[in-house]
């Protein structure tokens, strides 16, 4: 997704992946946070990250705000901008919602829509 004024962009991932459709195995929200080239990290990383959720259950349907920890992996080359929330039932292709924060001390807030 891009950041608002082309600061860069916030790629998301499910860490462990989720491997089985139909199943909601706990997975964190994870977000990294790419330079314009999309492949370099973006300096100054992120501040004040949050992620508000909404989860789509069996029947339900449940809304959550996440602090999103920043949680640098040093054997990635992107690493360092890597933000994770708690495990949940946070499948990409389940929830939608929004992800706000601070880039270079510019607020951002982008919607989520199934991951996207």
């Amino acid at each position: 997704m891009l950041l608002p004024e082309g600061l860069g962009y916030a790629e998301f991932v499910n860490e462990p992946p989720a491997t089985e459709r139909g199943s909601d195995p706990p997975t964190a929200l994870v977000v990294y946070f790419l330079q314009a080239d999309g492949k370099s990290p973006l300096s100054p990383p992120p501040s004040e990250v949050k992620a508000r959720v909404e989860v789509s259950g069996s029947r339900q349907v449940a809304t959550q705000t996440l602090e999103m920890k920043p949680e640098p992996k040093s054997d990635d080359a992107s690493g360092g901008v890597r933000f994770t929330s708690k495990p949940g039932p946070f499948q990409l292709g389940n929830i939608r919602g929004s992800l706000s924060g601070k880039a270079q001390g510019k607020a951002f807030k982008l919607e989520i829509a199934q991951g996207r």
